[in-house]
């Protein structure tokens, strides 16, 4: 590579403004180079035909050391000599694009991963990526230029999806991620990042998918423990053993990595064991080291900016008056040591009230460079993973044939009839069936002529989304949901199916409020009805300021208590009193704990955030006209006792967190759900190692091939889940490891989309070895020998079942034993 022509900037000239504001202003005078044509000859890094690498080396050599750094950051500025246009690193997509534009909201991401649909999370992964390239396209299409560096939502580098483990229900952002399992995770992980890259389907990837938040990110505040801090994740740092660090909070990253090659992974605000996680050297020993990650590392926003308590200027008072880490004593120290530390892009700064322009604390690096704090050739290295990342989307292709068939994709895509149907599927088949008393789902045609609908949730846009949606606006600051957007609600969703004249629909109360004066109403429609449908719940975004009040869950909110908020529970027992034939509907990013629901609702259903259908996917589940098959993808605990302090990130504390560690009775446990129609048996289960797999020999590991024959003997086709548990803590020889060991957990699953009555089928589920390993007294990860039960069924262990014992055969060490599990 060629050496950088330093350009730093004079310290007479040092503040972060002046610096910018130089490189705003310098490339665009005219010059000689500025009159060329696009041409590859003289811009070679505009040349399709050559390597990426090759692309992104010549481009990195060809600018100065100020331009370099110019492009460490999340709103890129153009630079017009090298044919290098503006660029924004920041579209939220967790579950839809967030742009100015409608695009289409589907459900978030735990409603998703409660319908334990691969297949379906990666059409919705497609689906979000095509409407992200219609975004940008169509921009350009209509202005004839890329959209501004400074504009969020014009991107198709995703920051998405989130794949941190719920440790606590209480956790504020537990809608973003896919639950409590490592391989639940992983493996959705694996299918959105699979969905928006489509690699391998054209010359260049589709959209980018991140990772995120690299590392035991899974709290916002201290306000569970009494506290005031909404946002203490900034300066929270997490004390955690190896073997919780590489058995629970690092597989998700370490199988979605290998198996989907995400081009980007996000550092968290928090610390970990001493260190900031943007300035921790797990990043290189971890992330770049033994998982082998070589694409681009962005900082959360503002998280190189909370390593000290940077201003956007030298001698001015910091902006940053939160707590942070005060990891370093001044900003460029913070700049430098993220950079060491091996974070590519800094994605925000939180300083833009003194510089609104951009307020990044990569502005810093000039000074620390002048300081030695940093080298030249270590921002080379990173602006090249940069560059190569627009490289592998297309961005740099003067001709828009050579981006086909991205290219061609248009607004037409976005919100089309096929992703909406996407998300009334994802919805409904994440609608998790907790109680059916006398099976009063699905309503039968008698019930169906009256049907009361109430709650504070019945008719509300804004709990339909949760956060980081599509039909958000993208306004900093803001969120509002979008007016020409088209959200069915679940009282729309009823009157569509069943009609106006059909329904009585009354809020009765709000969400966190005190205020029983619809109480009356309420009582008075489900007396006028043969069936009352109530949504219940939490609202999960700040939404406008009418709801602001009420939000309970959210992005630097946690909640306090896990229970239903304000009388509705008071409600919802009057109602039940005089119809005993209501449906209780939960509608919530994190789980509701209500024990006397659990015990007394005629019928409980958790609805999470469903996205913009719904409210059609709840009414057709309700009226029958499709089944309920979702599963909870976390653990519901009955009480706030049964969980342990909530900073305390030791897995196996008392009672124990997750399915994989509780010692407890839960309210719901992981992986239940009920169908509706449905009865399964699971009989002549087998196990076998693959005739390719590597030999065991403590490092390499061996794929197991495990096949039960699933028979439907209910009344109604039917779906099912076939999930595969492990028990780890009876592994005879793991010694010092074995307190750390699960209890039990998920390591495979598949969903039967439809078997219908008397049918059989044969499910086969690969099984790798590596999910068994545990950290040994050394730290080391590895295999035990010794026995492994493994259960297959439609729950966890524990329920009734036919045991079939079995050896792995040429695995002599690993003999397994093998419970089918009747559901």
């Amino acid at each position: 590579m060629m050496a950088l022509r330093s350009s730093l900037v004079p310290r007479a000239w040092s503040l972060c403004a002046v610096f910018f504001g130089m490189l705003l202003l310098v490339p665009t005078a005219a010059t000689k180079e500025d009159k060329l044509t696009n041409s590859t000859s003289d811009f070679p890094w505009l040349d399709p035909d050559r390597s990426v690498d090759e692309r992104a080396s010549l481009l990195v050599a060809a600018m100065n050391t100020t331009e370099v750094i110019s492009q460490m950051v999340k709103w890129a500025p153009a630079i017009p000599r090298l044919r290098l246009p503006p660029f924004s690193y920041h579209t939220e997509a967790a579950h839809g694009v967030v742009s100015p534009n409608v695009t289409s909201a589907f459900p978030v991401s735990l409603a998703r991963a409660a319908s334990w649909n691969l297949p379906l999370e990666r059409k919705i992964a497609r689906a979000i990526g095509m409407e992200g390239r219609a975004v940008v396209n169509d921009f350009k299409a209509a202005t004839g230029h890329d959209p501004a560096y400074n504009q969020d939502g014009f991107s198709i580098t995703f920051y998405a999806p989130n794949i941190n483990l719920v440790r606590d229900i209480r956790w504020g952002r537990a809608q973003e991620t896919r639950g409590e399992s490592p391989h639940l995770s992983a493996r959705f992980g694996s299918a959105f990042v699979s969905g928006v890259q489509a690699e391998g389907e054209a010359k260049y990837l589709l959209a980018s998918g991140m990772l995120k938040h690299f590392a035991v990110y899974n709290l916002e505040g201290n306000t569970p423990v009494g506290g005031t801090d909404k946002g203490y994740r900034r300066m929270y740092v997490a004390n955690v053993s190896r073997a919780d660090f590489l058995q629970t909070f690092i597989p998700a990253f370490e199988e979605s990595i290998a198996q989907a090659n995400p081009r980007t992974v996000m550092c968290s605000y928090n610390g970990v064991n001493g260190y900031p996680m943007c300035a921790s050297p797990l990043l290189r020993s971890e992330l770049r080291g033994r998982l082998g990650f070589d694409h681009v590392i962005f900082s959360d926003g503002g998280a190189v900016t909370f390593l000290s308590r940077c201003t956007a200027a030298p001698g001015q008072k910091p902006y940053n008056s939160w707590p942070c880490h005060n990891y370093t004593n001044d900003c460029p120290t913070a700049a430098a040591v993220a950079v060491n530390a091996s974070v590519d892009l800094n994605s925000g700064g939180f300083m833009w009230k003194q510089n609104p322009k951009t307020g990044y604390a990569y502005e810093w690096l000039p000074q620390a460079l002048e300081r030695g704090l940093v080298s030249e050739a270590l921002l080379a290295v990173s602006t090249k993973r940069i560059m190569k990342l627009r490289i592998e989307l297309g961005l740099l292709d003067v001709d828009p044939k050579t981006v086909l068939p991205w290219s061609a994709i248009n607004g037409s895509v976005i919100d089309s009839k096929e992703h909406r149907e996407l998300a009334r599927q994802s919805a409904a088949e994440g609608l998790v069936l907790l109680r059916n008393e006398g099976q009063l789902l699905p309503l039968s045609p008698s019930l169906q002529g009256r049907i009361a609908v109430i709650g504070p949730n019945a008719d509300r846009a804004e709990t339909m989304l949760g956060n980081y949606a599509g039909c958000y606006t993208a306004a900093q600051g803001s969120r509002r949901v979008l007016g020409n957007c088209t959200l069915v609600t679940p009282l729309q969703g009823l009157v569509n199916a069943v009609g106006n004249a059909s329904i009585r629909y009354t809020q009765g109360c709000d969400i966190s409020t005190s205020d029983k004066h619809g109480f009356a109403a309420a009582i008075e429609a489900a007396r006028w009805s043969s069936a009352t449908v109530m949504v219940m719940g939490l609202i999960g975004d700040a939404a406008t300021s009418t709801f602001r009040g009420q939000k309970q869950e959210g992005e630097a909110f946690d909640r306090v208590n896990i229970t239903l908020p304000g009388v509705q529970l008071d409600l919802i027992k009057e109602v039940i009193a005089v119809q005993p034939n209501t449906v209780v509907v939960l509608m919530s990013g994190g789980p509701v704990s209500q024990p006397w629901l659990a015990e007394h609702a005629p019928a409980l259903v958790q609805a999470f955030y469903p996205g913009e259908e719904g409210g059609t996917a709840l009414a057709d589940a309700v009226l029958g006209k499709t089944p309920f098959s979702g599963r909870m993808p976390l653990t519901v605990v009955q009480h706030k006792g049964q969980l342990p302090p909530y900073l305390d990130q030791n897995m196996s504390a008392p009672p124990g967190r997750t399915h994989r560690y509780f010692e407890q009775e839960p309210l719901f446990a992981f992986g239940y759900g009920m169908s509706t129609g449905g009865m399964f048996e699971y009989s002549a289960a087998h196990i076998s190692v693959l005739s390719s797999a590597r030999p065991y020999n403590g490092t390499d590991f061996r794929v197991f091939n495990v096949s039960v024959t699933v028979t439907n003997t209910g009344h109604a086709s039917a779906p099912e889940v076939v999930m595969v548990y492990a028990a780890l803590s009876d592994v005879n020889d793991a010694g010092p490891a074995a307190t750390a060991a699960p209890r039990m957990q998920l390591v495979g699953f598949t969903k039967v989309t439809a078997l219908n009555p008397g049918a059989s089928v044969r499910v086969a589920i690969l099984i790798g070895a590596r999910s068994l390993a545990l950290v040994d007294a050394m730290g080391g990860h590895r295999l035990f020998a010794g026995e492994y039960k493994l259960h297959v069924g439609g729950r966890r262990p524990g329920s009734p079942g036919v045991f079939v014992n079995t050896t792995a055969a040429g695995c002599p060490k690993l003999p397994l034993a093998i419970s089918a599990n009747v559901p």
